[in-house]
């Protein structure tokens, strides 16, 4: 049947979403939010560039992954991430939260253009020489920042 197959030609029975659920240390909590001061980032702006890099190791439909993956991979792409934002203090007046509501709103940002497996190589670069890998998250941060402005 036609209309089950999406414009990429992937049947729409083998699309799905999924949660992964993570903790972060005290110790790695607090290294980031240090690094995020020193970058002039908001914990958020880090958490969005972590998602678009992520995005970067599932969006080709590869499984493996091998060698230097950022001069491998020939395909890059922008990557919207809807980021939630909290408008109490945006208000005609400000919410003493006394009342029940919802002040929330969204923006999405654009991010990119990303490589396909960045995620992985940052991943693999962290401790070690490759200071380019960190270069790159660090500067999606702050396009990240840039559009929250």
């Amino acid at each position: 049947a036609i209309d089950n197959i999406i414009p990429s030609g992937e049947s729409r029975m083998m699309r799905h979403s999924m949660v992964e659920h993570r903790t972060l240390s005290k110790n790695v909590t607090t290294a980031i939010l240090e690094k995020c001061r020193q970058s002039g980032v908001t914990f958020s702006n880090v958490l969005t560039a972590a998602v678009a890099f992520t995005s970067s190791d599932f969006v080709s439909g590869s499984t493996t992954v091998d060698g230097d993956l950022m001069t491998k991979s020939k395909k890059s792409r922008t990557y919207k991430v809807l980021q939630s934002l909290d408008l109490r203090r945006f208000g005609i007046q400000s919410d003493p939260c006394e009342t029940i509501g919802c002040h929330a709103g969204s923006h999405d940002l654009l991010l990119g253009p990303i490589p396909e497996f960045s995620g992985s190589y940052f991943r693999s670069s962290m401790g070690s020489k490759h200071r380019k890998a960190s270069e790159r998250f660090w500067n999606l941060a702050k396009h990240s920042r840039d559009q929250t402005k």
